[in-house]
């Protein structure tokens, strides 16, 4: 599939450290809960845009206030 589509399939802790935007498209269960949080926020590149288009339970909003005010990731 990864050669059909001209992708590449990654750890998620890799994606975090090397992906410029980074979109949410998923559902929330126990598994993916705050899935954003410090750790995830903190492997990201100071550019990297983070996109949540599912639900907010996925990312830990103080992590990303945080992540935000200090500068660790660009936008969201």
């Amino acid at each position: 599939m990864e050669n059909v589509l001209n992708l590449k399939f990654l750890p998620f802790d890799e994606l975090c450290s090397v992906a410029d935007i980074i979109t949410l498209h998923c559902s929330s269960n126990p598994e993916n809960y705050n899935m954003i949080n410090s750790n995830s926020l903190n492997l990201m590149k100071k550019n990297c845009i983070l996109v949540n288009c599912a639900k907010a339970e996925l990312v830990n909003k103080d992590d990303l206030y945080d992540a935000l005010i200090n500068n660790k990731i660009k936008q969201a």
